[in-house]
């Protein structure tokens, strides 16, 4: 089984755990810069997004590629 390394779309195997200093490394800087979400309803509304990732949001949804990024996530 592997881990997902979802900021770049990858399933990473790493049968001989070369790598888990470095996951671990990564989501502890993660963890220390993210914010704990117990509700849908704590989530910012896409009207505050700046106006990049807006536009972005909506060139996703129209070759309905959020679908796919919400499966990764």
């Amino acid at each position: 089984m592997g881990h997902w390394d979802l900021e770049n779309g990858l399933l990473l195997r790493d049968p001989d755990r070369k790598l888990l200093a470095q996951r671990h490394a990564e989501w502890a800087e993660l963890c220390r810069h993210a914010q704990k979400v117990d509700d849908f309803h704590a989530l910012e509304s896409p009207r505050s997004y700046p106006p990049e990732v807006r536009k972005l949001l909506r060139r996703l949804s129209r070759v309905r590629l959020d679908r796919l990024v919400n499966r990764l996530l």
